[in-house]
């Protein structure tokens, strides 16, 4: 198999939830720095699946009896230098190389700068396949794998629990993994590389280095880089974290409409009127001042014109037909003689 797989793991430490933390007795506060911490169980069950894919192709390769494939595992961490002992854990169990990339605006990162800063380490150092934990306890969102994938433009496998028991868990450019499902279920993926997969916590096989190993990793020299190395800006850490734009308030302005042009025979101030007003067509009204009867008639007959009273004639028709009053306008109806009850009553 000619097939050269390198792969970046990603390792963070969070507390160990085995442990209670500590309390300050005198501001009844937890200190962080009495936290005891450990790997990751999502990061350390995905370094267990880089160094079973690794095993695996170079046991194929004998079994072959063809060279073996070049396969490279690199560890990755982004944080202070209090995480070494770690990386040099995991190079004594069988990793290759162990980098790591500080920077003060890497303090305060989330999921979105972290990512910036992952995709861009993956890139310089050529990795085909890159392995996080999903849903662990340094990032409980389960984002960061995938936002990664999205960064470099690389397939994304998440919820995994391991590499499929099929002899051979990489071909032909391909990986075969077991994703978990809901309810229990589980389903077997294959995935072309370049990929990223998010892997789930779960039971790592115990495995003691010798003593060879471990020393070889004490006197490992462990790659440290900042974000000027990696060529990343701090201002994109920040801004991916941060994806709301800061700037001077500007109030929203209205779609424009196109006007007629005003007719040419009116006069200059019905022009002017026109354009100002544009597009708005409002209802004109007429001022009614003769007697309190007559403007009641008057009301009645214009809803009565316009089809506001038409849900009332179903009910209308049901009572028995009777003369309507004659409607009256003008100075006539000033004058005109007051209805009796037994005449304005139905």
């Amino acid at each position: 198999m000619t097939l050269g797989v390198r792969i970046l793991v990603l390792q963070q430490i969070s507390p160990d939830l085995r442990v209670s933390p500590e309390r300050d007795l005198r501001t009844d506060r937890l200190r962080p720095e009495w936290d005891v911490t450990q790997l990751d169980p999502a990061d350390c069950a995905a370094l267990d699946v880089a160094l079973r894919l690794k095993a695996g192709l170079l046991s194929e390769a004998e079994k072959s009896d063809t060279a073996p494939s070049p396969a490279e595992v690199v560890l990755l961490h982004l944080g202070l230098a209090e995480a070494e002992p770690w990386l040099r854990d995991g190079l004594a169990r069988g990793a290759d190389r162990a980098v790591r990339v500080w920077d003060g605006a890497l303090a305060e990162a989330r999921a979105p700068g972290l990512a910036v800063v992952v995709a861009a380490a993956a890139a310089t150092l050529a990795c085909n396949l890159v392995l996080t934990g999903a849903f662990g306890s340094a990032y409980a969102s389960g984002q960061l794998g995938v936002l990664v994938a999205r960064r470099l433009g690389y397939a994304c496998v998440t919820q995994v629990r391991g590499l499929a028991d099929l002899g051979a868990a990489i071909h032909s450019q391909n990986l075969y993994l077991v994703r978990r499902l809901a309810a229990g279920y589980v389903e077997l993926v294959e995935a072309e590389l370049p990929a990223v997969v998010t892997v789930l916590p779960g039971e790592v096989a115990e495995f003691e280095a010798p003593l060879s190993a471990l020393l070889a990793a004490q006197q490992a020299e462990i790659i440290v880089w900042d974000l000027a190395t990696l060529g990343v800006p701090a201002l994109d850490v920040m801004s991916a974290d941060y994806p709301l734009r800061h700037g001077r308030l500007r109030t929203p302005r209205p779609r424009m409409r196109p006007l007629a042009a005003p007719d040419s025979e009116l006069s200059a101030f019905e022009r002017i009127q026109g354009l100002v007003n544009g597009a708005v067509h409002r209802r004109e009204g007429r001022v009614v001042r003769p007697s309190e009867r007559t403007v009641a008639w008057e009301v009645f007959a214009t809803l009565r014109d316009e089809g506001w009273l038409d849900h009332l004639h179903a009910a209308a028709s049901k009572l028995a037909p009777r003369p309507e009053p004659a409607l009256m306008s003008g100075p006539a109806a000033e004058t005109a003689p007051p209805l009796t009850d037994a005449e304005s009553m139905p």
